[in-house]
């Protein structure tokens, strides 16, 4: 989609600043006017950009107030992260190694397709993809398109390790509890290191007897997912 940037909009200090404030300008970005005179803004996470679209009508009223000659009808809040392209990850293991390819995980381009994200399933091979950025870059760009909008690969997140917890109500004493996480936090920073951050989901709670709560995952988390089970049980045997 086409935006207009009218002569005035790079001045974001004299119109964008006033209408939204210091702390969301400093997170929020606008891009340009559609041909329905919408604005279309870009924010800087997932969190903003949720709470940006929550406001958005808000935000719209402000920009009405502060631009009454341009008659602003609303605000539109482009999405924080896409799928990865399916061409990027089918030829990822080319990419980066057939070795880093099954530890490097592709996960989502953000910054309106500017940068792509990925995950480490160790340190270690964070630190050997680490040299290999500028060259998987453009090796990626060549894929994709030389004029695409990506940029930049910065160096991975380690991937979370993420541990299910469950108990009968009863089960409340804070002793043992407290102990039970302490060996669990010490056994998977002895499997993964002490640099990935570990989650605790409870699955006391159920939506229906028999059935745990249970979180929705793409295609890229789910694989990866498969990957950190088969890694555990062999880590535990």
């Amino acid at each position: 989609m086409s935006l207009e940037q009218p002569a005035w909009f790079a001045d974001v200090d004299a119109w964008w600043v006033p209408a939204v404030g210091e702390e969301v300008a400093a997170r929020v970005r606008p891009l340009g006017f559609d041909a329905e005179l919408r604005l279309h803004v870009e924010c800087d996470s997932r969190a903003w950009t949720t709470q940006v679209r929550l406001l958005a009508h808000l935000l719209a009223q402000r920009l009405a107030r502060c631009l009454p000659q341009y008659q602003v009808t609303g605000v539109v809040v482009r999405p924080y992260a896409v799928p990865v392209p399916l061409v990027l990850e089918e030829h990822w293991p080319e990419l980066v190694g057939e070795d880093l390819g099954a530890q490097i995980l592709p996960l989502q381009v953000v910054r309106q397709g500017r940068e792509l994200s990925t995950l480490a399933l160790s340190a270690e091979a964070r630190e050997r993809f680490r040299p290999l950025i500028p060259e998987v870059l453009e090796a990626a760009r060549r894929l994709l398109d030389p004029d695409c909008a990506l940029t930049e690969i910065p160096v991975p997140a380690l991937y979370p390790v993420t541990v299910a917890v469950t108990a009968s109500e009863g089960w409340d004493d804070p002793r043992i509890i407290e102990s039970v996480l302490f060996d669990t936090w010490h056994d998977v920073t002895q499997v993964y290191g002490p640099g990935h951050s570990l989650c605790f989901e409870h699955t006391a709670h159920r939506t229906q007897p028999g059935r745990p709560r249970r979180r929705r995952v793409d295609g890229t988390q789910r694989r990866a997912l498969r990957r950190r089970r088969t890694d555990l049980y062999a880590a535990g045997r």
